[in-house]
Formats: structure tokens, C-alpha cells, sequence
């Protein structure tokens, strides 16, 4: 494409350069030079100037169809976009809409794989929140293994997986990790138990009720209890309530977020279920219990 639009602009040059030449010999009887390299200047300007607009042209219609497929073919390459699609459509249409703007202002299909990260993962607690208490502990139980191997490589980024709205250079950040090495890894292992955490809640339904949540607040009241006895309130308050601190020991706070996963692992999976459930219920509603109750709770 690029070739057939320089090789056009080869010709319109050459076609001008003839045809002022030819008029040179017309008007002054002879080859006028200062007149012939004035139009050949101007000719020049004005071929780069539509090789500029051809080319840009090309680009925004390769970008055009790039997003067509893009939009035809993700739910097809991923699955758990095919799920949510079926399942929550409006929501979908408004995640195609950021990719269209994403496309639109960035004039780049970068980022793509984030935005779609970051997707599954504002509607997965709304599926969290009334899964079976089977799938619940399977992904938990991955979760906390790829939390750790994620711990080793740079434990901010577990921050930033569980707290996303409190990290705003998280896109930026996110970006370069999803096209590490290490970021495939991650995005390999939980895209399947994601797909698998919708299909079950929406196929197989659990939901606690007001005692369920009863009970399951009183576990994580003492997971959280736990943890301040392992590394000190001040650690563990500002783990939940001021993950993004410049000041705070990233280490120490992701460790905290991987040591109460995995508390709440160890409980039976009915236990597992209801916490997970209660916790997941209270994200998908907009509601932050950790961080207001640990306050109230555990920093008096």
C-alpha cells in the first residue's frame, strides 16, 4: 500500500516537473531556471503533503478494520468475553465503546489486552458473589499461587491486582506487565477458572443470606486478627485502608494481602464459599467493608 502511494506520487512529480518545464520553454522562448526550481519546490511540498494524507489515510482505514475484527473475533479468542457478552450485553457494548475511543485517541491497538483484563475483572466479583463454593476455592487457591509467584517478581503489582481503583499509573504499569513473559503467565492461568467462575454462577447459583453473611463476617474478623498478631496493626490498617502509599513497605503489604487469601483458604469450603460470596458481594456493590472496618475495628 505504502509503494503504490510513493510510486503514484513518483508520477504526479514527474508529470508536473514535464509539464512546467515545458511551459518555461512556452512563456520565455527558453529553460527559465529560477522559475523551474521555484515550481519544482513547490511541487515537491506538495507531493509530501499527499503522501502524508494518502498514508494517513491508509493507516485510519487499517485501524478501521483492525477494530472491526478485533470486535468480530475477541469473544471467539476469549472466552470469558463470550460469556459476559451473552450475559450482560449493555455492559459489553459499553467495553466496546471504551476500545473504539482507546483506538480513536491512541491511533494504536496497544493497550488492548488490558482494557480487556481490566473488564473481566470489574465484573468477576458480581459472578464471585454467587458462585459455588467449589469453583470459589479453586480460584482462590490459584489466585494465591499466582499472587505468590507475582509477589517474587514485584509485589506491587499484587497491590495493584487488589486494589486497581487506589494505583492511577495502573494502566501504564499494567501494560508493560501484561506484555511481559510474566504477564502471560498470569493472564494464561486465570482466564480458564474466570470463564469457568461465570459459567458456574450463572448455571449453578449460590447465594448467602443474611446469616451466611453473618458468619462470614465474623471469619474474616478473625482472619484480620490474625494478621495484626503476625505483623502489627499499623502494617495490616494501612495494607487495607492506604495500599498506594509512597512511604508504605510494598513488600510487607503484599505479603499481607497473599497471608489473608490464603487464611481464608484454609477454611472449609463452605466456610471459603460464604466469605468469598460476602467479600465479592460488597466489591460488586460498590462497597469497601475491608477498609471501613478495619478502621473502625482494628485501629482504635
Amino acid at each position: 500500500m505504502t509503494f503504490l502511494i510513493i510510486f503514484k506520487a513518483i508520477l504526479l512529480v514527474m508529470v508536473l516537473c514535464t509539464t512546467v518545464y515545458s511551459l518555461s520553454h512556452v512563456i520565455f522562448k527558453k529553460p527559465h531556471r529560477v522559475f523551474f526550481y521555484l515550481s519544482l519546490m513547490m511541487i515537491v511540498s506538495a507531493s509530501n503533503a499527499f503522501v502524508n494524507t494518502q498514508i494517513n489515510e491508509s493507516r485510519n482505514l487499517w485501524l478501521q478494520n483492525q477494530t472491526r475484527m478485533l470486535i468480530k473475533y475477541m469473544p471467539k479468542k476469549i472466552p470469558v468475553l463470550a460469556l459476559i457478552k451473552k450475559d450482560q450485553p449493555k455492559q459489553y457494548q459499553l467495553f466496546l465503546t471504551e476500545i473504539k475511543n482507546h483506538i480513536s485517541q491512541t491511533q494504536s491497538l496497544r493497550g488492548i489486552g488490558v482494557l480487556a483484563r481490566q473488564f473481566a475483572e470489574k465484573v468477576l466479583p458480581k459472578y464471585l458473589s454467587h458462585a459455588p463454593d467449589w469453583i470459589i476455592k479453586e480460584y482462590l487457591n490459584s489466585n494465591i499461587d499466582l499472587f505468590s509467584y507475582i509477589y517474587t517478581q514485584d509485589p506491587k503489582i499484587v497491590l495493584m491486582l487488589t486494589f486497581p481503583q487506589k494505583f492511577s499509573e495502573q494502566n501504564l504499569f499494567l501494560s508493560i506487565f501484561m506484555d511481559s513473559d510474566k504477564g502471560k503467565y498470569y493472564l494464561n492461568k486465570m482466564s480458564p477458572l474466570e470463564t469457568e467462575v461465570i459459567k458456574q454462577a450463572i448455571e449453578h447459583p449460590k447465594y448467602n443470606n443474611n446469616q451466611d453473611n453473618i458468619k462470614a463476617q465474623k471469619l474474616i474478623d478473625k482472619t484480620m486478627l490474625w494478621l495484626i498478631e503476625k505483623y502489627g496493626k499499623n502494617k495490616v490498617v494501612m495494607t487495607f485502608t492506604d495500599p498506594s502509599n509512597p512511604e508504605a513497605d510494598k513488600n510487607s503489604m503484599a505479603a499481607i494481602i497473599i497471608d489473608f487469601y490464603k487464611h481464608i483458604a484454609n477454611f472449609n469450603d463452605r466456610q471459603t464459599g460464604k466469605i468469598m460470596r460476602h467479600l465479592m458481594l460488597a466489591i460488586s456493590n460498590q462497597e469497601v467493608i475491608l477498609h471501613e472496618q478495619t478502621k473502625t475495628k482494628f485501629d482504635a
